[in-house]
């Protein structure tokens, strides 16, 4: 199990590019290890199957440097570096935590990777997750995702985490725009592009007045972001990544917060995401109380496609931030629904083989999800609900 090693030659790598007075990039590296410091899998399998670019914080030259790292058990241009580096970084080596490796690889199951994916529709899940068929369009990746990167690089920047000198500050409109770009960029080698200019524009806007309004309160609170937490539950681990930790304002407790680049769902028909969000807000909590001893204060989902105006009016405020109170017996249940939806997901493993079976019409997931999958021609729920054209007409 390569792992550690991974992480010692990327952390050792971004510390010599900040020597070398390079941005962005050592920043990249160390979330690419905490990444796989994480991981309860060997990263040689994740390498095997082609799964590296679908790491967090993983894009198309980083897995490069990780396949050289597997390989070789080095990292050339780490080596170039260090020979010209006056600090011999290799006496820090002792240092280093050694993890016990295990013997019996459990399963890990993510609360938005896995059951959220499962429980939207059994037959995606199965034909992307599983069997890594890599869909012809990710446009509907776009929107979310790069409001959640971006986002991520306004919290460190104000944690000083990609320029100390920028520590305490809140981001312009132009460093806003500098960290949507690199954003988008990371995005455009995994194939993730904007439907069309509008939806760019509008991420953007977006984005620049949730900094500009919410930022200066915000970014103070902020204690960590991408935290990831695990939970051994025996014969498998239960996983989630936090967006965000922040301080309560009203204790010396502390919130979770998770962002969405959608609107509130609202209506019969949205019910069930809404549910799902909560969901995954109150496994969150769960996994929060497991690692740290105690439950945090609230839970908050923050739907940022409701602030439209500018400035964001009382209601889309109201709408915006959707609040939940955590409580022991929330986190009880969320325990149970989501062991059920893994035992769901275990069955179909079994069940179906490689098949995975569509969804019921009663269960299909709402029309803009459908729209942009590659298999909606060949699901007769799809056809049933949407009226697609049937990849194969019915005889007659």
């Amino acid at each position: 199990m390569k792992n550690q090693l991974v992480v010692q030659i990327l952390n050792e790598f971004a510390n010599m590019l900040d020597m070398q007075g390079v941005k962005w990039e050592p920043f990249a590296y160390r979330r690419a290890a905490r990444t796989i410091e994480s991981l309860a899998e060997p990263i040689e399998q994740i390498y095997a199957q082609g799964k590296l670019e679908d790491l967090h914080g993983v894009g198309e030259v980083i897995a490069k440097k990780i396949e050289e790292i597997i390989e070789t058990g080095s990292l050339k241009y780490r080596d170039e570096l260090k020979a010209k580096t006056a600090v011999d970084l290799d006496r820090f080596s002792s240092l280093l935590i050694k993890h016990e490796q295990k013997e019996h690889l459990k399963r890990q199951y993510s609360i938005a990777g896995d059951i959220l994916t499962f429980r939207r529709c059994r037959r995606q899940y199965g034909m992307y997750k599983l069997r890594c068929y890599r869909p012809a369009k990710t446009i509907q990746f776009y929107f979310g995702t790069v409001i959640h990167q971006t986002l991520d690089l306004a919290h460190e920047h104000y944690l000083g985490r990609l320029d100390p000198t920028l520590k305490s500050t809140v981001p312009s409109d132009e460093q806003i725009q500098s960290y949507f770009l690199a954003a988008e960029s990371s995005l455009r080698t995994r194939g993730i592009v904007p439907f069309s200019r509008t939806q760019r524009e509008s991420a953007l806007k977006l984005l620049r007045r949730f900094n500009r309004y919410y930022g200066p309160k915000l970014y103070p609170r902020v204690r960590d972001t991408e935290c990831r937490l695990q939970m051994d539950l025996g014969k498998m681990v239960m996983q989630g990544v936090v967006d965000v930790l922040l301080t309560s304002p009203a204790s010396r407790g502390l919130e979770i917060w998770d962002y969405k680049g959608s609107e509130l769902p609202s209506g019969e028909k949205m019910r069930r995401i809404l549910h799902d969000y909560e969901l995954q807000m109150r496994v969150y909590s769960l996994l929060y109380s497991h690692k740290y001893g105690d439950k945090p204060d609230e839970a908050v989902l923050v739907f940022l496609n409701e602030l439209k105006s500018d400035p964001p009016t009382r209601e889309e405020e109201r709408r915006a931030f959707f609040r939940l109170k955590v409580n022991s017996a929330a986190m009880k249940d969320a325990l149970t629904e989501f062991m059920e939806s893994v035992e769901m997901i275990e069955n179909e493993r079994v069940k179906t083989g490689i098949r995975w079976e569509p969804p019921s019409v009663r269960a299909i997931p709402e029309r803009r999800n459908c729209d942009v999958c590659d298999f909606k021609c060949g699901c007769e729920s799809a056809i049933a609900a949407y009226g697609y054209k049937p990849m194969i007409p019915k005889a007659v």
